[in-house]
């Protein structure tokens, strides 16, 4: 299973600087990468090199100056689109701005460990634990 893994980053004009793309990315190349772009706008994402026709097939990850939005997206069996996010417990029932669109407040984190996790997880088995991403 071949994974990219790639995105760009966007400067105070707007301006967005592509990333390179990265053909299967070790741990490394994953730590250094979201830890590069932990205080800026960004959005990177990971992706299995041919979709699948069910299953786990993207993981992105979105960042606003030391917050971050991490999604995986899944086909389930009727064809539908599913995501799957982080859990931040201690956040309130409230929505939060990324990016100029709103996301629940729930779904964002502010470390960069459990989404350097996640990644690692994607890019060694094409899929993210539940007890991770719920």
């Amino acid at each position: 299973m071949m994974m990219k893994f790639g995105g760009y980053v966007i400067d105070a004009g707007s301006k967005r600087h592509q990333l390179p793309i990265i053909i299967d990315p070790n741990a490394d190349m994953i730590a250094k990468t979201v830890c590069s772009i932990e205080k800026c706008t960004a959005i990177i994402n990971m992706e299995h090199e041919l979709l699948p026709e069910i299953g786990p097939y993207e993981l992105t990850l979105m960042t606003e100056k030391g917050k971050f939005l991490l999604m995986l997206s899944e086909v389930d069996e009727n064809g539908e689109t599913q995501v799957r996010t982080l859990t931040n417990c201690d956040a309130p029932n409230t929505l939060i701005t990324m990016q100029g669109e709103k996301y629940p407040a729930k779904s964002v984190v502010f470390d960069t460990a459990p989404v350097i996790a996640a990644f690692k997880e994607f890019a060694l088995t094409g899929n993210v634990s539940p007890t991770l991403l719920t």
